[in-house]
Formats: structure tokens, C-alpha cells, sequence
């Protein structure tokens, strides 16, 4: 039933489906959520999309002026309402900062991730 009305909102444009997520067609870039007020069973990071996390590290990389690589992922997860970083969450953070490079969000200098020239 849901997987068939997804469908049908997809046809129908009143929807864009990119991978397990369900976006306005309008919309351009994603929100940052601070979720730390969820609860325990709703905040999971596998419930954030791609384009979410890669928006989080470009606000974590401007507000910071630039910043290593590994402290992007905790700076960036603050953003979003998670307090601990868990191996699981550090390598989908590592995707997410490979997105945000491909997507000239942020800038690699060395090991530095900087704001992107505009």
C-alpha cells in the first residue's frame, strides 16, 4: 500500500524519489534537522539522507572556516542532534564528505576540508 501511493506520488510529480528518500520536487537543498529532541527510536542516523549529511558537513566546514577531516564528522552530527560518534556513524560521515566535495559544497586543502569558493 505505501510502496504503491510512493508510486503513485512519484508519477504524478508530486514527489522526487532519490534512494530510500522522498523529497518536494521544489526543493533544492536539504534542511538541517537537529533531531535531539526525538525520541531514542526515531533519531538513527540510517533515518537521515545522504544529501542531509552532506549539508550538515558544509555547515560544520563554514561555521569552523575550514577543519580537519576528522573532526568534520563530530562537528557535523552535532548539527544534526547526535552527541557520540559510533564507527557506524563515522564511515557514513566519510560518504557524506565525499558527497559534499563531489557536490562543491566544501573544498579538500591537504587534510583541511575549507568552504567552497563561490
Amino acid at each position: 500500500m505505501i510502496e504503491a501511493s510512493t508510486k503513485s506520488a512519484v508519477r504524478r510529480r508530486m514527489v522526487v524519489r532519490r534512494g530510500d528518500f522522498l523529497w518536494h520536487p521544489e526543493m533544492n537543498e536539504a534542511p538541517v534537522r537537529n533531531r535531539s529532541d526525538l525520541p531514542d527510536g526515531s533519531k538513527k542516523l540510517e533515518f537521515v539522507a545522504p544529501e542531509e549529511l552532506a549539508t550538515a558537513v558544509e555547515r560544520a566546514v563554514t561555521s569552523s572556516y575550514g577543519i580537519g577531516r576528522k573532526d568534520v564528522a563530530p562537528a557535523a552530527l552535532r548539527l544534526l542532534g547526535f552527541g557520540r560518534v559510533t564507527k557506524a556513524a563515522e564511515e557514513k560521515m566519510e560518504r557524506a564528505i565525499d558527497l559534499a566535495v563531489s557536490q562543491g559544497k566544501v573544498t579538500k586543502r591537504g587534510d583541511q576540508l575549507v568552504p567552497a569558493e563561490t
